[in-house]
């Protein structure tokens, strides 16, 4: 992985691209709610928070310091991701809803995209330490070891915590990004997509949660983990990845499959109402502290009364 030092010390671990996507003035600010409770999905009323302040953190994903102040960390990683997350949003949102279903392979290789981007956020918030330290410790001693040797490198002596260990594994080669398209695609390992769209007509007034862990995370059988997340506005994406597979391709205990014909599920549906009520309230009950929105009322929330 190609560093260059800098200065940057704060840094979002929910990307400003994506908060952007539920601003209500043009990118600068966002409506969040404080979570009274999360078993009765009780809210305080909307707050304003400026984008370029929120939901970061200060030296998160710091790897080495040098002597003139500046820094080595992985700010400018996550800015390539970033942007080939924000491309592919822009590209989405320009596609009409009558056009989706007919053109499913361009929206698949935007979805593969969304796919790798939604992966790495996982990794990337430090919200979730507690469950990624419980999820490595619940994988087999032979992919435990394989991680193990990955976080001695000599390169890594100085970064001071894992969490920011594993992500420069994962960013360790440049192309990356490929590296991860081909453990979701060609083994099998992508399972399926559903991309849920919401008109103007159907919101209203109201507005999808964006959770301050960005994409939420349901462990299934059998490896299969199921990642939702919002990402605009009007869509929520739900990904199932095969974890399994992906860690015994990591590990060296598998080879990719050759059924070149393979590809993942995937469906889009329109103003889906059990999907986003559904999950606006999974949002409010996983999220660690807020919710986010365009809106001043989140769909399917009525138990708070909104500023004026």
């Amino acid at each position: 992985m190609k560093s260059e030092p800098n200065k940057t010390r704060k840094h979002h671990y929910v990307a400003q691209c994506l908060q952007r996507e539920f601003s209500f003035d043009g990118g600068n600010s966002i409506y969040g709610f404080d979570i009274r409770s999360r078993n009765a999905f009780v809210l305080s009323k909307p707050n304003v928070f400026k984008i370029e302040y929120n939901l970061q953190s200060k030296d998160m994903f710091l790897i080495d310091h040098i002597e003139d102040g500046k820094q080595y960390n992985l700010e400018d990683e996550f800015c390539r991701a970033e942007n080939l997350f924000g491309k592919n949003i822009s590209t989405l949102n320009k596609i009409a809803l009558a056009d989706m279903e007919r053109d499913i392979p361009r929206l698949r290789d935007i979805l593969k995209n969304l796919t790798v981007y939604s992966f790495l956020d996982v990794m990337r918030n430090p919200l979730r330490l507690p469950a990624l330290a419980q999820s490595i410790s619940s994988t087999n001693q032979t992919f435990q070891g394989h991680l193990y040797n990955a976080l001695s490198e000599p390169w890594l002596s100085n970064t001071p915590n894992i969490h920011t260990k594993l992500l420069a594994v994962a960013f360790e080669r440049n192309d990356y990004i490929e590296v991860f398209n081909t453990l979701f695609t060609k083994t099998e390992a992508w399972v399926s997509s559903t991309l849920f769209c919401y008109t103007e007509n159907f919101l209203g007034n109201s507005g999808i949660a964006l959770s301050d862990y960005s994409v939420l995370e349901f462990n299934e059988n059998d490896g299969i983990v199921n990642y939702v997340s919002s990402i605009s506005n009007d869509k929520l994406l739900s990904i199932r990845i095969d974890t399994s597979l992906v860690l015994s391709i990591l590990s060296g205990n598998a080879t990719t499959k050759k059924r070149r014909k393979y590809q993942p599920d995937i469906r889009v549906k329109v103003d889906n109402e059990k999907m986003l009520t559904a999950y606006n309230l999974l949002a409010i009950h996983c999220s660690r502290d807020r919710v986010f929105s365009n809106m001043k009322t989140i769909f399917g929330v009525y138990n708070y009364v909104p500023s004026e």
